[in-house]
């Protein structure tokens, strides 16, 4: 058996435990581990298969067992930390999680949503919304959705589907804007705090949309629903004083 080190002391056998999620990381396991299987001091063995990992569930959702404080196993310690514990043995031995080697996560977000906490510049309140911002001049609004998103929460989303034309306007405060919605479940990259947000992935049936701005809360539920809507918000001194929601399928074509 070869030797890694000038002197045989030197030499040591690593054993790597692989859980595996999905059949599409499984089947690239061979050209993945065969140069280094092949050097004799380390061996790799699937110690468990688990399904396709969803995008990481929201830190707001971990709870305690009552009356003590230890935390109550999730999905993921269930699946990946009780076998990894029980595979660990020596010094000698890793648990590696062997996820994401397909070229983009196409699809795999349905059914989840990315909320981030944003500070509002210059009043330090955090709000929870969708990931967005300005248009910059010359940039279109798609381009302004992939270049915002990077930006706020450290993914790249690609193949944007149109799904909400807004406007908002307040006569008392000089503003008439108009905003656009997409959606996408096509991106690649994971998320990431940034000074702008502190992002977070939870399931669209789990959204707390009482800690958003109330435009937020009305329209966003269709949107994600799949809806083609035009919402108007008309102000009045910052406050939302109504609201109409036209229907438009024409949006989503």
């Amino acid at each position: 058996m070869p030797r890694c080190g000038a002197n045989a002391a030197e030499w040591r056998f690593f054993r790597f435990g692989l859980i595996v999620t999905g059949e599409t990381e499984e089947q690239c396991l061979p050209d993945l581990f065969r140069i280094l299987a092949s050097q004799g001091n380390c061996s790799f063995t699937v110690i468990r298969r688990i399904g396709q990992r969803s995008p990481i569930r929201s830190a707001r959702r971990k709870q305690t067992m009552v009356g003590t404080v230890k935390r109550i196993p999730d999905r993921d310690a269930e699946q990946v930390g009780i076998p990894a514990r029980r595979f660990l043995s020596s010094t000698g031995d890793f648990v590696l999680l062997v996820d994401d080697l397909e070229a983009s996560r196409s699809g795999e977000a349905d059914g989840w949503a990315l909320a981030s906490a944003r500070r509002v510049e210059g009043l330090g309140v955090v709000a929870l919304s969708a990931p967005g911002g300005r248009i910059e001049p010359g940039e279109s609004a798609e381009a302004c959705a992939i270049r915002e998103v990077a930006e706020e929460v450290g993914i790249r989303v690609q193949a944007l589907a149109l799904r909400a034309l807004l406007r908002y306007h307040d006569p008392t405060e000089g503003l008439a804007m108009t905003g656009v919605a997409f959606v996408s479940s096509d991106f690649r990259g994971a998320h990431a705090r940034t000074a702008e947000a502190d992002p977070f992935w939870c399931r669209i049936d789990e959204i707390p949309y009482d800690e958003m701005r109330e435009n937020d809360r009305i329209w966003l539920p269709r949107v994600l629903r799949g809806e083609g809507i035009r919402p108007d918000f008309p102000f009045c001194r910052g406050r939302l004083i109504t609201h109409t929601v036209i229907p438009d399928a024409d949006i989503c074509v």
